[in-house]
């Protein structure tokens, strides 16, 4: 249950951010926050991560939610244990979703945390990488399993 609120937490304060940010902000704005390190700068991101494949929105849209079946499924199935693993797939989900709700509203996701040295990212981003990093974490724990030849 604590999965589920925190999941819904991560889209709800992603949707605001960005709801705060199409509404104060016009796409291309940059408001300094704290100089010369974070500005939030409004920009509108059709593409995937980084804006690459600036085509695809409505493949990002399906190719989501067979991702969300296939982790529901696993979830369902293995039931795994491991805290690093469970909150590394609500990361990456809730964060996954937060960005397919702009897609699917405006049919682009909107970006605007700026930090000048990477690409204008949003909190779902933040959840994602988040996300990635626990579900490696989790990877590099696991005992190996080498195969032997006798």
């Amino acid at each position: 249950m604590l999965y589920a609120v925190i999941g819904a937490m991560v889209v709800i304060l992603d949707q605001v951010t960005k709801l705060l940010v199409q509404s104060k902000m016009h796409v291309g704005q940059s408001i300094k926050v704290l100089h010369p390190v974070l500005y939030f700068t409004y920009v509108k991101n059709p593409g995937a991560a980084f804006g690459i494949f600036p085509a695809g929105s409505f493949l990002f849209v399906i190719i989501t939610f067979v991702v969300l079946a296939g982790v529901l499924w696993y979830l369902y199935r293995a039931r795994p244990k491991d805290q690093r693993l469970l909150w590394g797939i609500v990361f990456c989900a809730s964060g996954a979703l937060g960005n397919v709700i702009d897609r699917l509203r405006i049919g682009k996701v909107v970006d605007f945390i700026d930090v000048r040295i990477w690409p204008i990212f949003n909190v779902a981003d933040m959840a994602i990488v988040l996300g990635v990093i626990l579900v490696l974490l989790y990877t590099l724990k696991q005992p190996s399993s080498k195969a032997t030849v006798e």
